[in-house]
């Protein structure tokens, strides 16, 4: 199970969430085709994905950036790292499975949360 597809149930959220608000726009910028502005948004000095960068539109500032994960499989990774090392094919299935039955909910709680701080 690649990056790519292990973190992709945040896309569909922050798809439908642009979809439901005439205010915003969503716009997808591959991480291998944009090295000069992934880098920018390392997490813990990983390309790791995907990331979330709201930028206002008429100054292009930085607002805000979220990702790659939702609050509660920050905290199942940072658990399983400290006990583990690195994940596991078998931890990254379980994280898949939480993900399947969470249904995008935390995912949907943190970045509506986000979106309200401006």
């Amino acid at each position: 199970m690649g990056e790519t597809s292990f973190m992709a149930p945040s896309m569909p959220v922050m798809n439908k969430i642009a979809e439901l608000s005439a205010k915003i726009t969503f716009k997808a910028a591959l991480r291998d085709e944009n090295p000069e502005l992934i880098d920018l948004f390392k997490t813990n000095e990983t390309l790791s994905i995907p990331k979330l960068i709201m930028v206002d539109e008429q100054s292009k500032e930085v607002m805000n950036s979220w990702g790659p994960r939702p609050t509660k499989a920050v905290k199942m990774v940072e658990v399983y790292k400290k006990e583990n090392g690195e994940l596991s094919p078998e931890f990254k299935q379980d994280l898949q499975l939480w993900y399947n039955k969470d249904k995008g909910q935390n995912i949907l709680a943190y970045l509506m949360e986000l979106l309200t701080l401006k």
